[in-house]
């Protein structure tokens, strides 16, 4: 109210008139009505928790346009209910726009949060060209990991870091004779995924 410049912003819904003088003389114009228009009825879907080979279905509602990021990996980014199928725990944006063209935004955070490994209790390395080695499904995904074999009397008898699935039921540990297959029977690991959590542990067998 008051301003005398020849434009004018407000943030102030209401009735407003300009009075312009020129050197003809003073006009008022015809009542001038601000409307403001908020989306305040947006609603979107809560965080949700799956496993890294699962898929989820996104919700939003409130609006008449539909926009997420990151779309990478959504079935379509442009709806409002498209299916995340994400291999890390990612933020979806969602940005919502009314017939007037207003907008707001909601956020829904899909956590990867399964176990993102999958160790085998056994394997047989008789070179049959079947299940010959260690495999570890998913430890690619884990750099400067370390994996620790013993034996039942609690000795090491393997080691190595940054494992690929190359442990053949060989010995590598000094104490033992390297390169040795050791007997079938029952072993015990540990695997350190250099993640800051504590290792993994269990039993794997060896039946040639």
């Amino acid at each position: 109210q008051g301003a005398t410049n020849y434009t004018f912003t407000t943030l102030v819904g209401g009735i407003y008139q300009l009075q312009a003088t020129t050197p003809c003389g003073t006009y008022t114009s015809n009542p001038i009505e601000v409307v403001l228009s908020t989306l305040n009825a947006v609603t979107v879907s809560s965080n949700v928790v799956i496993c890294s080979d699962e898929t989820t279905q996104l919700q939003a509602s409130g609006g008449l346009l539909y926009s997420w990021s990151p779309g990478l990996s959504l079935s379509d980014s442009t709806i409002s209910d498209p299916v995340a199928a994400p291999r890390i725990t990612t933020d979806y944006v969602v940005t919502v726009t009314d017939e007037l063209g207003c907008t707001a935004t909601g956020t829904v955070t899909v956590t990867i949060e399964c176990d993102p490994i999958e160790v085998p209790n056994g394997f047989s390395p008789n070179n049959d060209g079947k299940n010959d080695t260690f495999v570890i499904d998913g430890i690619d995904r884990f750099p400067g990991n370390a994996l620790y074999i013993y034996n039942r009397w609690g000795n090491l008898v393997y080691k190595e870091k940054d494992y690929a699935n190359q442990w053949d039921g060989r010995s590598n540990v000094d104490g033992t004779i390297m390169g040795q297959e050791l007997p079938n029977g029952t072993y015990f690991y540990i695997l350190d995924l250099n993640t800051g959590d504590r290792p993994l542990n269990g039993f794997v067998m060896i039946r040639r």
